[in-house]
């Protein structure tokens, strides 16, 4: 479920957001006013630091479980400060993700997007979102040509625990009797 809240008439379009609840009207007011589990996420981006602040306050104080500020440094740093000035300590701030994302590369709305659930899904899921490749390239066994004389190279270094790649080539231009690779390992 999204729902998307803007303090201006031209943007809080039900047609710019398809398939999304769309509110006109203050952010605090009108995200205070919004039920939140520690399961909600809250992405905020407005045109101003002070907005920022007052929509950011309204997620913490609703108990958002992610809030996301797309800003700059410099702008996130403002509203952190805000919100100090304001009366919230630094265990409440260390909720908010500003900049909101992690990095994916690109910088359109769409790479933003996915940078910003990355970051929620890594947190609702308490992930370190590190890649699931646990392939180190130090310990990989290369073998070029994978016909009968290198099979059985291939097959122990498997067994014995290391990732494998066999290339091929279209047309070989010799033919080995024995594998130097495997007599020096066997």
């Amino acid at each position: 479920e999204v729902t998307v809240v803007d303090d201006r008439e031209a943007y809080a379009d039900d047609d710019r957001f398809d398939g999304a609840t769309v509110i006109h009207g203050d952010y605090r007011e009108e995200l205070s006013g919004l039920p939140m589990t520690d399961r909600t996420a809250v992405v905020v981006a407005t045109r101003s630091g002070a907005y920022d602040r007052r929509a950011v306050r309204a997620a913490l104080e609703g108990g958002a479980g992610y809030v996301g500020l797309i800003a700059s440094d410099d702008k996130a740093a403002y509203v952190l400060d805000g919100l100090r000035e304001e009366g919230f300590v630094e265990p409440d701030l260390l909720g908010v993700n500003g900049p909101a994302g992690v990095e994916l590369g690109g910088d359109g709305p769409e790479d933003i997007a996915l940078s910003v659930l990355s970051e929620a899904h890594r947190e609702f899921n308490d992930t370190s979102g590190e890649k699931l490749t646990r392939l180190n390239p130090d310990d990989l066994a290369v073998v070029r040509g994978g016909g009968d004389n290198a099979s059985g190279v291939i097959y122990r270094l498997h067994e014995a625990g290391y990732p494998v790649v066999v290339t091929e080539i279209e047309n070989p231009t010799v033919q080995r009797l024995e594998v130097a690779y495997a007599t020096a390992m066997f």
